[in-house]
């Protein structure tokens, strides 16, 4: 699959809709996106970002398999916020900082129609509000406290 880039791009600012019913053609689209996201070394991915505006979003937490979470929901977030730099797969070269909660707890049910109930923390917890800001229309550069694009010097000039 290919992911959309740009920050006007209009599938990346749409708002996603719930998923109702986890079929054959939802179960297509997490493995589509799981090998998506492994190609392109990320650890994050949600359905927008492929074209598809489907409250879907797959993280990776540490060496594990990814973790397939539709329709999620954050139940609570700590007081406790963190700022860290952030790039996104659809904004390649951009980084900046975000402030966001340094724990959250988080419902959703994975393509095999299980309920999960987790608590994620630091890095964790920002990959998964960051997928979820996707399924909002909201990027990471809405919530940036300072942006910077990455650049290589040329060693031959």
């Amino acid at each position: 699959m290919q992911i959309l880039v740009g920050e006007n791009n209009v599938n990346l600012r749409k708002k996603s809709v719930k998923i109702e019913k986890i079929d054959k053609k939802i179960k297509k689209l997490v493995t589509e996106m799981k090998e998506t996201l492994e190609s392109s070394e990320g650890i994050g991915l949600a359905a927008p970002q492929v074209g598809v505006n489907k409250a879907l979003i797959i993280i990776k937490i540490g060496q594990k398999a990814p973790i397939v979470m539709i329709n999620p929901e954050v139940l609570n977030e700590s007081e406790e916020k963190v700022i860290a730099e952030e790039g996104c797969l659809s904004l390649p070269g951009v980084w900046g900082n975000v402030e966001r909660p340094k724990e959250i707890k988080l419902k959703f049910t994975d393509e095999k129609k299980r309920s999960h109930v987790v608590i994620l923390k630091d890095l964790n917890a920002r990959i998964a509000l960051h997928e979820m800001d996707h399924l909002k229309g909201v990027l990471f550069t809405d919530r940036v406290i300072q942006k910077k694009t990455s650049f290589s010097l040329d060693e031959n000039l």
